[in-house]
């Protein structure tokens, strides 16, 4: 958890005109340590607070300018915020650094107070330091404050000089170096003054690095390639000071065979960290190594391209490419045989099925359609791979594609439906012929007076904008025509009346609820549903309750305005665009009482005696009948109907004493509440009966023979007391011999 330091000290007292508007803050100065959490207190009476002003702080080298920002309460900003309480308007900052530090200003309405904060100094570094060489680097010492401290550098016990290579950050402390030399490894002193506090740092720098290569693929890095594509390997530095030279060789041992464009004219170095081969060749199987090196080491990698592959090449031969509807018509794809292609076809992009087979040290994929239809026609790929690679080491998928044209005379896509509206109709009313073929055929729609109202190629929309007069409806004709044939169909403009009534409705009542179903009108009238409407009337037919329900439900409960044993009705009617519909009602007679809600198990143990007692609490709905009885219900787990289980029903209490269950199984325990209405929900618990322990429990009893001579009934007591006795013999021989 942060800590939260409050600003707290006396309350500068300040002399105003008179006036209750007051901007008062604690101090007019504070100290923050840096990392830690902190807030301002200020106090705005008698007006409106506006805003905190932060300081703003002038640029230095690498650290852009940090101009001043208002932080309100709608607008916090990075680490500051505002926490209001009543008048006090406390500025937030989390995780404090030096540039925190300066003057802050909290503003009202009419008046403002400041307070300066000062940044207390931190730890800053005292660990090695690497610094590379011949590269601009820093030496971190990263002690800050506000205000700024003083710095005093020694190197090797010698005072340290600034000059344009070497130079000091007075902010923080550290060294820019540019370039890193040699002379400038060494032990390292500095001492930090911010006021009377004097703080000591020593650690020494370090100018040697290891040249290292990125291996994420290991070490060789294996490649295929293929004639005719491009190949790249990449050495990539991770590290290395100074920085290393990158060398490309042919072959993993020596180093006199250079790889120079020189050489060969499709070698190439985009960058030194890639060697580029263009347009590979069977002969560029070999193996390739690159070296990093400078003056503290080297590191390397090795590549190797281990098969040269040849891409498939595909070549597609059509029998007809603008067959007729009826002819043969055959499409082959045909691709080298070695190495072994994969071949598929895909029409319009969605795979379809082939025959394959070899012809001439080539795989044939083809496609044949003994009584072409237009239906056939369409874009037709062949795809090939054969395991050959591009430059990605990805596989190459050579594709090649034909169109199939099937001259056809116009069809019908899809027989067109009437259209319905109704005069006043606002919305958009469309007509709309779609028909096949090839050519594409051109298609006109007309009037029953023969006016041409709409055409395109392949079909003819009509909009009709809002229909306010009878003039639009009648009959349609589309007509396609291409240089094959011609088709014509008809279709009419109706107009839509109400729908029908809702068919089959059904109700079913509970004390406190009525559910209704339906089915869809018949009839519609030609427009879509667009919802039912639902109303609860009362015997009398005063309307209690009225709702819609969405076109695509057929079901819904009303359980407001509904009291028990009380006759209602309940009426549906069916709604388009045209209007209401008739309604269907139907009685309804609520129920003097409902079932009863769940019981709660309260055994809460994990094992259970093979003779238990069952207990739970009384349902919080009793559903309108307090004399609720309890039926349980027992089993091996789990109960079914066709598992053997028990039943134990009108029990009065809270409560079942259950006997003789078996030990090491687990049961199933089910209660339910039942009342007039019939049984609620059941509460479900399982239970594991514990293992038996080999005992015996034996129920004595004292029989006093003077009371049972007095009823008369002393013989049959007697017996009954010597057959217990020898039961009890019985048993302990048993024991003993289990012994």
């Amino acid at each position: 958890m942060e800590k939260v330091l409050l600003l707290i000290g006396a309350v500068l007292v300040t002399i105003f005109p008179q006036s209750d508007a007051t901007v008062q803050l604690p101090s007019a100065t504070a100290i923050f340590q840096q990392g830690r959490v902190y807030q301002i207190p200020c106090f705005v009476t008698g007006e409106e607070f506006v805003a905190w002003v932060t300081p703003a702080k002038p640029a230095r080298p690498g650290v852009p300018a940090i101009p001043s920002k208002r932080i309100t309460e709608a607008q916090p900003i990075a680490r500051k915020r505002i926490n209001n309480v009543g008048d006090n308007y406390q500025l937030y900052i989390k995780k404090v650094t030096a540039d925190d530090g300066g003057l802050y200003q909290c503003v009202g309405a009419s008046n403002s107070s400041t307070v300066t904060v000062s940044v207390d100094i931190n730890v800053g570094n005292e660990s090695p330091l690497n610094v590379r060489l011949g590269r601009k680097d820093i030496i971190r010492l990263d002690v800050s404050s506000y205000p700024a401290p003083t710095y005093t550098w020694s190197k090797d016990g010698q005072a340290l000089t600034f000059d344009s290579r070497r130079t000091l950050d007075r902010y923080t402390g550290n060294i820019v170096l540019n370039p890193v030399i040699q002379s400038d490894e060494g032990n390292y002193s500095c001492t930090v003054r911010y006021g009377i506090q004097q703080q000591p740092h020593n650690f020494p720098v370090f100018v040697v690095v290891i040249p290292r290569i990125s291996k994420p693929q290991g070490d060789p890095v294996r490649r295929q390639g293929t004639v005719g594509y491009n190949i790249t390997f990449r050495c990539d530095i991770i590290s290395g000071t100074p920085e290393p030279k990158i060398t490309w060789y042919v072959s993993w041992d020596g180093t006199n065979q250079p790889i120079n464009s020189l050489y060969d004219s499709r070698w190439s170095h985009p960058t030194m960290e890639e060697f580029t081969i263009t347009g590979i060749q069977q002969q560029d199987k070999n193996k390739y190594r690159c070296i990093a090196e400078n003056a503290a080491g080297k590191d390397e990698l090795r590549f190797e391209i281990t098969e040269v592959s040849v891409a498939p090449m595909i070549e597609i031969m059509v029998s007809h490419s603008e067959p007729k509807e009826g002819d043969n018509v055959k499409i082959q794809c045909k691709v080298p045989a070695s190495p072994t292609p994969k071949v598929a076809w895909y029409k319009n992009g969605q795979r379809f099925g082939d025959t394959k087979y070899p012809e001439g040290g080539k795989v044939v994929a083809e496609i044949s359609f003994p009584n072409i239809q237009w239906s056939d026609g369409g874009m037709y790929t062949c795809q090939a791979s054969n395991g050959a690679v591009d430059g990605h080491n990805q596989e190459i998928q050579v594709e090649e594609t034909v169109a199939i044209n099937v001259i056809s005379p116009p069809k019908l896509i899809s027989p067109p439906d009437n259209v319905y509206t109704f005069i006043g109709n606002r919305k958009n009313t469309s007509i709309l012929c779609e028909f096949s073929g090839y050519p594409e055929p051109m298609v006109k729609m007309t009037n029953d007076n023969g006016t041409v109202v709409a055409e395109g190629n392949g079909s003819a929309l009509f909009v009709i904008p809002g229909t306010y007069t009878d003039e639009f409806f009648g009959e349609y004709n589309c007509s396609a025509v291409n240089r094959i044939g011609r088709k014509n169909t008809l279709l009419s403009l109706l107009v839509a009346t109400k729908p029908e009534v809702p068919r089959n409705v059904v109700v079913e009542t509970t004390c406190k609820d009525i559910s209704l179903t339906w089915q869809k009108p018949i009839n519609d009238g030609g427009l879509p549903i667009t919802n039912y409407v639902i109303s609860l009337l009362s015997s009398s037919d005063q309307t209690l309750r009225r709702m819609n329900v969405d076109a695509s439900l057929r079901e819904t409960k009303i359980s407001k305005e509904i009291k028990p044993e009380t006759a209602y009705k309940v009426s549906v009617l069916a709604r388009n665009d045209a209007g209401y519909g008739d309604n269907k009602t139907v009685p309804a007679q609520t129920k003097k009482f409902c079932v009863p809600g769940k019981p709660q198990i309260t055994n809460r143990e994990k094992e259970i005696e093979s003779s238990f007692t069952l207990t739970w609490l009384r349902p919080t709905d009793d559903g309108g009948d307090n004399n609720i009885k309890y039926q349980v219900e027992w089993g091996k787990r789990p109960i079914t109907d066709e598992t053997e289980h028990s039943v134990e029903e009108n029990i009065p209490d809270t409560s079942h004493k259950i006997e003789n269950l078996e030990h090491g199984a687990e049961y199933e325990f089910r209660v339910k509440a039942t009342n007039q209405a019939g049984a609620g929900e059941p509460d479900i618990k399982f239970f594991l009966v514990k293992q038996s322990t080999g005992m015996y429990t034996i129920e004595t009893k004292y029989v006093n023979f003077e009371q049972e001579f007095e009823l008369g009934n002393v013989l049959p007591r007697i017996l009954k007391y010597f057959y217990d006795v020898i039961l009890f013999k019985s048993l302990l021989h048993q024991c003993h011999v289990s012994k």
